[in-house]
C-alpha cells in the first residue's frame, strides 16, 4: 500500500482595502474662491432682471443655476471600502459595488465610474462622478487594487 502525503498550502489572505472617507463641499471648503460661484448667481439674476425686466425670469434663471450646480452648494460624504463606493447627500445614501464598475475615466478634478465597458457620450449622465477633494493618490490606489486593468482609463479631460 502506498502512502500519500498531502501538504496543504495556506490559502492566500484576502486583500485588505483600507476604508477611505472624505467630505466634499466646494462652497464651504474652497474659501474665498468659492464665493465666485455665489456671486455668479447674483450676476445672472441681475442681468436677467435687467434684460427680461421680469422678477419671475430672474428668479427662474437663478434657481436653474443653483439646481445645475447642486454639488457646489450641498456637502457630499464619500466612503470607499472593500465593497465599493458609497456617498451620502442630505441623509440619502447610495452606493455602487466594485463588481458593477466596468470602466473608469480619470479626470482633472475627479474620476468617473461607468457601469458599461464601452462608454458612449450619454453614459456620463448615468455615471458616478467622484471628486478628488485632496484624496487623489489614495483613491487611485484603491481603484488600481479593486478594478481590473481593462476598466482603468486615463482620460484626462477637464470635466465630468
Amino acid at each position: 500500500m502506498s502512502e500519500t502525503t498531502r501538504t496543504s498550502e495556506p490559502a492566500p489572505e484576502p486583500e485588505i482595502v483600507p476604508t477611505l472617507q472624505w467630505r466634499c463641499w466646494p462652497l464651504g471648503d474652497g474659501m474665498p474662491y468659492s464665493w465666485i460661484g455665489v456671486s455668479a448667481i447674483g450676476v445672472v439674476f441681475g442681468v436677467t432682471l435687467l434684460v427680461a425686466e421680469s422678477w419671475l425670469a430672474a428668479c427662474a434663471a437663478a434657481c436653474l443655476l443653483i439646481v445645475a450646480g447642486w454639488r457646489f452648494f450641498i456637502p457630499v460624504s464619500y466612503t470607499v471600502d472593500a465593497g465599493g463606493l458609497s456617498w451620502s447627500v442630505m441623509g440619502r445614501r447610495r452606493s455602487i459595488a466594485w463588481s458593477s464598475v466596468r470602466h473608469c475615466a480619470i479626470r482633472f478634478q475627479g474620476v468617473m465610474l461607468y457601469t458599461r465597458q464601452r462608454v458612449a457620450p450619454l453614459d456620463a449622465l448615468r455615471a458616478v462622478y467622484v471628486p478628488w477633494c485632496g484624496n487623489r493618490e489614495a483613491l487611485l490606489d484603491v481603484l488600481k487594487r479593486r478594478l481590473a486593468a481593462d476598466a482603468l482609463g486615463s482620460d484626462q479631460s477637464g470635466g465630468p
